[in-house]
């Protein structure tokens, strides 16, 4: 299940700008390299019914282990990285940002770290404002969040404060 969200951002990127913007694809290759044995999640990694709908959504560009925005203070552009690996016999996953710090430099954060996950999730930005959880406890998020979400099953909401990234279950 698919929910519609206004992304409001200074950065704007849709899913199609973070599969072909050579920023984000960047920062996507350098995580696979800091991350040994960690590959990116693909659309080819989707179940086939999952693939379309998100291509319905979002065209045929679609990147679900990519997405960018200004996702930590000390940054104008930082991307999100969905990574995934096996690991004796479970699959995990984990979410990294990374924001450019100087010529060839990256600082790297962990927003969520390895998880199992019995399928494959995917990644998206949206903007900065006040959300819910699942408690209906409300949330006033600074700067843009990681939606992480496990399509028609539950969605994470990944967001940077206090020096550190912080989760809550979404409430749509």
């Amino acid at each position: 299940m698919l929910q519609h969200l206004v992304i409001l951002s200074l950065v704007m990127f849709s899913p199609q700008q973070s599969c072909t913007d050579r920023f984000p694809q960047a920062v996507a290759r350098a995580a696979v390299e800091r991350w040994k044995g960690w590959s990116l999640v693909t659309i080819s990694d989707l179940s086939t019914d999952d693939a379309h709908a998100l291509r319905e959504r979002w065209g045929h560009t679609l990147c679900p282990g990519i997405t960018a925005g200004r996702f930590v203070p000390a940054s104008e552009h930082s991307v999100a990285v969905l990574l995934q690996r096996r690991e004796e016999g479970k699959r995990l996953e984990m979410v990294v940002v990374g924001h450019a710090t100087g010529r060839d430099g990256i600082n790297w954060y962990t927003a969520s770290p390895p998880t199992p996950s019995a399928v494959v999730s995917i990644i998206r930005t949206i903007g900065p404002g006040v959300y819910k959880d699942s408690r209906q406890r409300t949330h006033r998020i600074a700067h843009d969040g990681i939606v992480y979400e496990q399509l028609e099953s539950g969605a994470l909401l990944l967001f940077y404060s206090s020096g550190g990234f912080k989760a809550i279950i979404l409430s749509f």
